[in-house]
């Protein structure tokens, strides 16, 4: 056996190596805590398809770590196992994972695409913090489409965010902001198109100032786009908002947008706002 590896009952405790490039023994069913941690210059990892589990801090603070393989009989992701590894820039977890575990993700600065199979149905609390190199942080694919983390969850569960996206139950109870957040998320992304525009539409008074404060533009171009929800009636509340919160591009789209849709009615109202 490989003196640079200590293992026990099949747990793989501790690597003691150097090499840049590690492949696991057969026969290890586990790793365990911190196996790996502060190995700087791990590039790349091989795990055999014998491992079942890869205990919490495994990677921990691997900085040159680029490429691991996730086998398919893994079904935890366990707590800040990948953090730091800051040269990670691609994650491809398996069918079969059940759950993710708090800050499992958190500071892979280089990480920019997750694949998160919809075996899914755990997802600790954020996951993929300071994740600089995701546009979003995804949480998970429904028909081809990526759901994003809600930048602050609040307490909701994992279970309740996907019974919304899934069932299309916006009667259930969660706490508002989260939901509203969701719920424009996937009038976005076109999911149940819709059930959303109506429940936006119903609640819009209430649900917009979340969009402002999230300060998404990427939604609220496409909100403005459907022509449905921002109107001459609304529009400057809307644009108050933005100033008083000062979220200052959200409220050029909106003067913008108000500009080219002529409901202005003197070329100096905008500076009354």
């Amino acid at each position: 056996m490989n003196q640079d590896f200590e293992i026990k009952d099949g747990v793989l405790l501790k690597y003691h190596g150097s090499d840049q490039d590690v492949s696991i023994p057969d026969g290890v069913t586990s790793i365990g805590q911190h196996a790996f941690q502060y190995c700087k210059n791990l590039v790349s990892v091989h795990i055999p398809d014998s491992v079942t589990r890869i205990r919490d801090f495994v990677f921990w603070n691997c900085i040159s770590l680029t490429s691991v393989n996730i086998p398919d009989g893994v079904t935890c992701i366990e707590e800040a196992v990948f953090w730091n590894c800051s040269a990670l820039t691609s994650v491809k977890i398996p069918d079969g994972v059940i759950g993710i575990g708090d800050c499992a993700f958190c500071r892979c600065s280089g990480l920019t695409s997750v694949n998160i199979p919809a075996s899914v149905s755990y997802i600790g609390e954020d996951v993929f913090l300071k994740c600089t190199s995701l546009k979003h942080a995804p949480l998970m694919l429904i028909d081809g489409n990526m759901l994003y983390e809600p930048k602050n969850r609040n307490g909701v569960e994992f279970s309740e965010i996907k019974r919304l996206v899934t069932w299309n139950d916006y009667s259930m109870e969660m706490n508002a902001a989260v939901k509203y957040d969701l719920i424009f998320q996937m009038y976005a992304l076109g999911i149940d198109q819709e059930g959303t525009s109506d429940y936006i539409a119903e609640h819009f008074s209430v649900m917009f100032p979340v969009l402002i404060d999230r300060n998404d533009t990427e939604i609220l171009r496409k909100i403005l786009h459907s022509e449905i929800f921002v109107t001459e009636q609304n529009i400057d509340s809307l644009i108050r908002y933005a100033i008083a919160v000062q979220k200052y591009q959200m409220q050029l789209m909106l003067t913008n947008y108000k500009q080219e849709k002529n409901w202005y009615q003197n070329p100096d109202e905008i500076l009354k706002l």
